[in-house]
């Protein structure tokens, strides 16, 4: 229920949620929960937060991050994508192509072209060796989503 309220909540939960995954002094937890919400909300202006933290080191903030980036519905979205599906952990590779083949724009489907015809022939890593963020919070992230929205 409140994924499907975020995209209404969006004008006054947006800022909150970018100065989380902004700030250095944010746990990880936090930060991948803010991405979640920035990717349900459709923020474009959070894609480029997003493509930093889709790269970082934090797994988790990295997987949140690179999974919000597919639920965006913005051209500025896709070559980010499709860049991550060459990231170096098969996670990010998993999210990246998930939110490409979620996007039915022309743009998406070139870059998935792309993308196969760029993978070496033995390429079968693409699955998730994890549950993803799609899969569902766990009790932990719905707690920090809920303090997060409280403010």
């Amino acid at each position: 229920a409140l994924d499907a309220a975020l995209p209404l909540l969006r004008p006054a939960l947006e800022p909150r949620m970018l100065q989380v995954l902004e700030s250095p002094d944010e746990t990880s937890i936090r930060k991948a929960v803010a991405a979640h919400a920035l990717g349900r909300m459709g923020s474009t202006s959070a894609v480029p937060e997003l493509t930093v933290w889709a790269w970082s080191d934090d797994f988790q903030v990295a997987s949140w991050s690179a999974n919000a980036l597919g639920m965006i519905a913005d051209p500025q979205a896709i070559p980010r994508l499709e860049e991550l599906a060459f990231h170096p952990r098969p996670e990010i590779r998993w999210n990246a192509v998930q939110g490409l083949g979620r996007n039915t724009t022309d743009a998406a489907v070139g870059a998935l072209g792309r993308i196969v015809l760029g993978l070496p022939a033995d390429e079968d890593d693409l699955r998730p060796r994890a549950p993803t963020p799609a899969e569902g919070a766990a009790p932990q992230q719905v707690r920090t989503a809920v303090d997060l929205l409280r403010g």
